[in-house]
């Protein structure tokens, strides 16, 4: 008979194995991983298109327009170095709103990343919605 705890290593195990795998598969699919997502990269695509996963039949598009980077508040003294917070601010059309929630982006470069999108405004030009990595 296994014992509990040999039961719990190898389902870890196996949790960890399948997470490996799911991280080489999306870098080959072209997807973002986390440590690559930067203020300075993003910033290179400004004025880009992104494709927007919902749940219509047709794929929204927004505009990247602003990337901007955000205090940290981390300890000058910490010995714990963490990636550097940002904020992406893209528009989209008026006609179709995009409420507070996790969207797959898609961008011809910088491939796929689910993203949380944050409506913050909207003027004459379309509706904005804000994006925050910390």
């Amino acid at each position: 008979m296994i014992s509990r705890e040999r039961n719990e290593i190898v389902f870890l195990l196996g949790f960890y194995v399948q997470t490996a795998v799911n991280m080489i598969l999306r870098v080959q699919s072209g997807e973002m991983v986390l440590e690559e997502l930067t203020q300075s990269r993003f910033s290179d695509y400004l004025g880009d298109l992104f494709q927007v996963g919902t749940d219509l039949e047709s794929r929204l598009i927004l505009q990247l327009i602003e990337a901007k980077h955000l205090s940290s508040g981390q300890n000058a003294n910490s010995k714990v170095k963490r990636p550097e917070p940002f904020a992406l601010v893209f528009r989209g059309p008026q006609d179709i709103p995009l409420y507070q929630a996790t969207y797959q982006l898609q961008h011809d470069q910088l491939g796929e990343l689910p993203v949380f999108l944050v409506p913050i405004d909207q003027d004459e030009e379309g509706l904005y919605y804000e994006a925050i990595f910390n």
